[in-house]
């Protein structure tokens, strides 16, 4: 966590997540896109080798490792707001004003040893890396000291504190209407789909008459080969 300043603290109040669902991806499929990359899909839930693949072509180094630039511009991205802590931020000149809690999500670069760096996403007591989760111990911090750290947060993870009757018939309306709203999409994009079907094969049927006209033989015989009978009247035996 860097020194920062003693300026005005940011009211970390306002970002509490109400719901945070992490979303872990299995490792034997994603293979090994790196800590950074699935520190962001742990948040975003967007396939961890697209941030691997994205850091390689912007750094231009296939090991290059996830600088905070890229992390902060990856979430921002995906309309994800990441507010740096300092020590100087937090610890004000009122004591502890503003408290970090179990329900913000907190993204922080831990150095691991030297030159080696590694990002984590905690919440709710415990912490996420590079898809694996374990508890939280308050001597992480201490073994593995941390070089940023962010309060993340989206305006999707907000829950009202009060839930009334009211508001639930107020959110099945609107699912109703959603649901309503997606089946007639689905019969529209049907229809369109039928109606695209039927024009390719009454085309393909033309072309397929225009062909068969255009390659008429000019000798006496002529089979008509659409109906399965020989024209006689045109049939002429040589000698």
């Amino acid at each position: 966590m860097r020194e920062g300043r003693y300026t005005r603290p940011v009211d970390l109040s306002g970002y509490r997540a109400g719901y945070f669902a992490p979303h872990i991806f299995f490792s034997r499929i994603v293979g090994d896109p790196g800590c950074g990359a699935s520190a962001l899909s742990c948040i975003t839930g967007i396939d961890p080798r697209f941030y691997a693949r994205v850091n390689i072509k912007d750094s231009g180094h296939p090991k290059k490792g996830f600088s905070d630039t890229f992390m902060r511009k990856m979430l921002a991205l995906e309309g994800y707001q990441a507010i740096e802590l300092t020590k100087r931020g937090i610890n004000h000149d009122r004591w502890i004003e503003y408290q970090i809690e179990k329900q913000h999500v907190i993204l922080t670069s831990q150095l691991l040893a030297r030159s080696i760096v590694s990002w984590v996403v905690i919440h709710n007591g415990l912490v996420h890396h590079n898809f694996q989760t374990v508890s939280l111990d308050g001597l992480d911090f201490l073994n593995k000291p941390t070089i940023t750290t962010y309060c993340i947060w989206h305006p999707k993870w907000k829950v009202e504190s009060s839930f009334t009757i009211d508001d639930a018939a107020i959110m099945l309306e609107e699912k109703v209407k959603a649901y309503k709203a997606r089946r007639v999409e689905a019969q529209r994009l049907k229809k369109e789909e039928a109606a695209r079907l039927k024009k390719e094969e009454e085309e393909r049927v033309q072309r397929l008459g225009t062909s068969l006209s255009g390659n008429r033989p000019t000798s006496s015989i002529w089979t008509h080969v659409s109906f399965g009978y020989t024209d006689s009247a045109q049939y002429q035996l040589s000698a």
